[in-house]
């Protein structure tokens, strides 16, 4: 078995030094209010993080999580504006450039980077990369009066009809799916607020230990982000 909590580890040391810093220069740059910096690529990591390790519990899939946390550092790194995301080609180059010089075939770098360019048309592991990104959409309603009702929770894969990770057979456990996204909108509005947690390039790590600090309230997100093995050695 794979450890998670290592490989999560190792990823984490590279996403401060080397990606971090690209979500830093969109703040300095053009996103002074951080739609698309440090935190929101933060919380996706997480999100796809409990995702993934939801569908090895629950399933027991063989999960690539080198891919799906690789795709979700690099799915906004090439941005030079807010709105309309019309630089998904260029974060997908980024993505692609990193994985080959860490060794990996270009085959595989090609087929990770597309989870980014191609992410609207979600396949494979590509659909965990897209629900963290939906997921975290939800911070674009947290200063709104409406607040979370204007969630288009349909848009959500996981657990749904669209899933295309479970097999004909396996069971979707709706109240995980509502629980997932009821934690994910507190996690977003606490964190939302000046002065939680200070915005810096090692935020994902002072994240994780904040979720842990506060574990009750986040039971399911807790729960999986505490998990230490990998159900296959194939694992990444």
């Amino acid at each position: 078995m794979t450890n998670i909590s290592s490989s999560f580890n190792a990823f984490q040391n590279d996403f401060e030094v080397l990606i971090a810093p690209l979500y830093e220069t969109h703040e300095n740059d053009f996103d002074f209010i951080g739609i698309h910096g440090r935190k929101h690529i933060s919380r996706a990591l997480i999100f796809g993080e409990c995702l993934a390790r939801y569908y090895v519990t629950a399933f027991n899939l063989s999960v690539d999580f080198e891919a799906v946390r690789t795709a979700i550092a690099f799915h906004d790194a090439a941005r030079e504006g807010n709105g309309r995301d019309v630089w998904e080609a260029e974060s997908a180059e980024l993505c692609f450039h990193y994985l080959q010089r860490k060794g990996q075939e270009e085959s595989y770098c090609r087929e990770v980077a597309n989870f980014i360019s191609q992410k609207s048309e979600a396949h494979s592991w590509g659909q965990i990369v897209y629900d963290a990104d939906v997921l975290e959409y939800m911070r674009l309603f947290c200063n709104t009066p409406k607040g979370k009702e204007q969630f288009e929770e349909e848009r959500l894969c996981f657990l749904s009809h669209k899933d295309i990770l479970l097999s004909s057979t396996a069971k979707a456990d709706k109240a995980v799916r509502s629980q997932l996204i009821e934690e994910a909108w507190l996690l977003i509005r606490l964190t939302e607020e000046v002065g939680t947690i200070r915005v810096s390039n090692h935020y994902l790590q002072d994240l994780l230990t904040w979720i842990g600090e506060n574990d009750a309230k986040f039971p399911l997100i807790w729960s999986l982000l505490s998990r230490d093995e990998e159900n296959s050695s194939n694992n990444k």
